[in-house]
């Protein structure tokens, strides 16, 4: 037989004459589990662990009661509040990107591109939903990372199968399939959506705003690193002195030159973005835009080894004299309102 132990929700409880938890000390009552569909907890047995309504760990009334605190309490309640914040952020996102920035956006005309990435069998129905936003007349060249599966609508994109570094990959990709020199070049990462505005806006922006390394905004229920990438409100696009090397990057031609090829000793992008901040001395333009963010399912470094890409990270640092990539990600204080036509840095 299971049972299950309920304690109160309010802290501290109303009742907790003998103990933490209120009037219920004592008593362990069966409990159906609505979240699993099923009977939670373990058998009642004195100093053995029991699990609770919640998922969480505790012992049986009269053991010891220290081990749920008002501190995991706390953090849980925390956890709960800025999950439904990112949420009403989200709903906010979602009405000024339909009301005021979704329309501007699309008054933008997109350029056809050439789209390049590494991707997996199990996200071919988001890379196929990236591939049908393209602009009309963009190419595609993909690397399947699984040498078993289908290839499904992707199998006429796809190129290559077999494992690899994602940027040696990429490399190889535009090796073997030159491009014209006015070409923009999109690399995708097989992980990403854009739930509010299409990977088309995302490059028509881009363009109209001059920018020569750009990437988009990132959601909050995405997972970033930086927060220079969170996406801004009343804002379509913004001048940065950092751009992340992945999951999308959009190269211009002015900058290919000095963007491509990618060096030799970078295998999954790791310290690269850091070499690309020294492009704003050059006079190139590194930008975000908010006006088509996305969400990254990541989480990311999960899948090749990260003591290598912290040894090159740490070596482009040194090079540019940084201790962290934070210190070089951040803004220009110039940004793209809805309402004007045009940047202000291409008026000028």
């Amino acid at each position: 037989m299971f049972w299950q132990w309920r304690p109160r929700a309010t802290w501290p409880p109303k009742y907790a004459s003998d103990g933490q938890h209120g009037h219920q000390q004592r008593g362990w009552t069966q409990c159906r589990c609505v979240k699993h569909a099923r009977w939670s907890g373990r058998t009642v047995e004195n100093g053995r662990m029991m699990e609770h309504h919640d998922g969480s760990r505790g012992r049986r009334p009269g053991g010891n009661r220290d081990e749920v605190s008002r501190s995991a309490w706390v953090r849980k309640k925390g956890r709960n509040a800025r999950v439904k914040l990112g949420r009403l952020r989200d709903h906010c996102l979602a009405y000024v990107n339909g009301r005021l920035i979704g329309p501007r956006a699309r008054r933008e005309l997109p350029v056809p591109v050439t789209m390049v990435g590494v991707w997996r069998t199990k996200n071919l129905e988001v890379v196929r939903a990236l591939v049908a936003q393209l602009p009309e007349g963009s190419q595609v060249h993909l690397h399947c990372l699984d040498e078993a599966g289908t290839l499904g609508e992707l199998a006429g994109h796809t190129r290559d199968r077999g494992p690899g570094a994602r940027m040696k990959l990429l490399q190889r990709l535009l090796d073997d399939n030159p491009q014209e020199a006015d070409r923009w070049i999109l690399i995708v990462d097989d992980d990403i959506s854009f739930p509010l505005a299409g990977v088309d806006a995302f490059i028509a922006l881009a363009v109209a705003a001059g920018l020569d390394l750009a990437q988009p905004a990132h959601l909050p229920t995405s997972a970033s690193t930086f927060q220079v990438t969170a996406v801004r409100l009343g804002s379509l696009v913004r001048l940065t002195r950092f751009v992340e090397v992945g999951p999308v990057v959009l190269v211009s031609p002015r900058v290919r030159g000095a963007v491509l090829p990618f060096p030799v000793d970078v295998e999954m992008g790791w310290g690269l973005d850091v070499e690309w901040t020294q492009l704003v001395d050059q006079g190139f333009r590194l930008g975000v835009v908010d006006a088509a963010p996305l969400v990254h399912q990541g989480p990311a470094g999960t899948s090749y080894s990260r003591p290598r890409e912290f040894a090159v990270l740490k070596d482009r640092l040194a090079r540019v004299g940084a201790n962290s990539s934070h210190e070089l990600a951040r803004d220009t204080g110039q940004i793209w309102r809805p309402w004007q036509p045009r940047p202000r840095w291409r008026v000028s």
